[in-house]
């Protein structure tokens, strides 16, 4: 298989390979992006790429995997502190994943939202796995803020699951709005938190003890 002789590269060289596809898929959809341009961008002969992999579309959905693998880093630790400094912690840890791997966040931004047929289903598979860690985790952090909080009714489950909802909903509300220009998202970190918190509190107004 063309993976095998992809495996017997040097670490180093297996890395740069796949940094020349993260950067190339983040700057365009994969439609967009030639095997040429991959390869020049490689400094190896066109013939090498499928010998490696096989195909575009293989070599594609593993650049995909060794983004997701470096987005997917451990937490510092489990967060602390009140409501919202637990909330935002996920926020934080995003925060410094763009600083350290921009292309990987922009090149998974980019293929959330790419429609080539070509990699529908294989890309969908993979996104199901890295959505049901992050989904998971996700939850993890709302639980431990809501801990936090004195509530009216803390025995009343569709208390918790209410305000649940309520804060995926806003938080996706502002993920759709910068979906296209991640970036400005990241540049922008405090006064995005500025406005979620402002949501946020209008619930938890009418919920918590005064």
């Amino acid at each position: 298989m063309g993976n095998q002789a992809f495996e017997h590269l040097s670490p180093e060289r297996q890395s740069a390979i796949i940094d020349c596809g993260i950067a190339a898929f983040a700057q365009s959809g994969y439609a967009e992006v030639s095997t040429e341009a991959i390869t020049k961008a490689c400094g190896i002969a066109k013939g090498l790429l499928f010998h490696y992999f096989g195909s575009k579309r293989a070599y594609y959905l593993r650049c995909m995997r060794t983004a997701l693998d470096r987005l997917m880093v451990a937490p510092l630790g489990p967060p602390e502190g009140g409501f919202y400094d637990i909330l935002f912690a996920a926020m934080d840890q995003k925060l410094r994943l763009y600083l350290t791997c921009p292309n990987e966040l922009r090149f998974m931004n980019l293929a959330a939202w790419d429609s080539a047929a070509e990699i529908q289903k294989d890309k969908g598979e993979v996104f199901s796995e890295y959505q049901a860690v992050t989904a998971a985790a996700s939850a993890k952090t709302t639980a431990l803020a809501l801990n936090t909080l004195t509530l009216r009714e803390p025995e009343n489950p569709l208390v918790r699951e209410a305000l649940t909802l309520y804060i995926g909903a806003i938080s996706n509300k502002f993920l759709l709005a910068y979906r296209n220009r991640p970036e400005t998202f990241f540049h922008e970190a405090e006064a995005v938190k500025a406005q979620i918190k402002a949501h946020i509190d209008l619930m938890l107004y009418g919920i918590m003890k005064e």
